[in-house]
């Protein structure tokens, strides 16, 4: 077979491949946009509202800023020793403080037992991080405001499960872990990705139950909300 009948049927084929993908490019378009619908359709039904690459993003900042300007009622946290909450220079500073003034208003907060086995594994697994001591550093800072503020704190002693910022009307998750990349080192928490899910969300349904277990259950108490 010459050359010239190879390239004859090479254009051919080739002429006959575009003429069916320009034919069919409606409907290759309408398959990829369904998928983007479906997925859509997915992300809605599980009543996510925000997705960020951890907890330090600027934008996941703001959220969770304007979500405790909005709160009332009620909020539960549940982490390792949240210094970006409870600190006078904290992140969540102004927001926090603003709450803790209002009467109306509860904190109930589980904390990971500084004085427990589960607490030095954190901290062997985190290195460069003095974990217990971020985690004394905010019961010191919790019992100095309690005496004009409405919080409850619970400690726990088992390998953290998730941080969590549960309101009235929505909640924030992070799933914790116990691995990190080899060459990083300090703090394993605000490294996987941030959710938020509203309050009708199952999710939301099963954490607050999740929540509230380990406080009947698996915490003990530490700091009473004040008369």
């Amino acid at each position: 077979m010459n050359e010239q009948v190879v390239s004859l049927i090479i254009g051919v084929v080739a002429g006959v491949l575009a003429a069916a993908f320009w034919k069919y490019l409606p409907a290759i378009r309408d398959f990829f946009k369904n998928i983007k619908l479906i997925k859509g359709f997915q992300i809605e039904e599980s009543r996510i509202k925000g997705i960020w690459k951890d907890r330090h993003e600027k934008d996941a900042i703001k959220n969770i800023k304007e979500e405790l300007k909005k709160a009332n009622g009620e909020m539960l946290m549940a982490g390792v020793a949240f210094p970006d909450f409870f600190r006078p220079n904290a992140t969540y500073r102004e927001e926090i403080q603003a709450l803790s003034k209002n009467p109306s208003f509860t904190f109930r907060i589980l904390l990971l037992d500084p004085d427990k086995a589960h607490a030095k594994e954190r901290e062997d697994i985190e290195k460069a991080r003095f974990t217990i001591m971020d985690i004394k550093s905010t019961i010191e800072y919790l019992k100095s405001i309690d005496a004009q503020s409405n919080i409850i704190a619970h400690i726990y002693d088992f390998p953290p499960m998730a941080f969590l910022i549960i309101t009235n009307e929505c909640i924030f998750i992070e799933q914790y872990h116990f691995g990190t990349p080899r060459a990083d080192l300090g703090c394993t928490g605000g490294r996987t990705p941030l959710l938020r899910l509203d309050r009708n969300s199952i999710t939301y349904k099963v954490m607050k139950e999740h929540f509230e277990y380990i406080w009947a259950k698996k915490s003990n108490e530490i700091i009473s909300r004040l008369p």
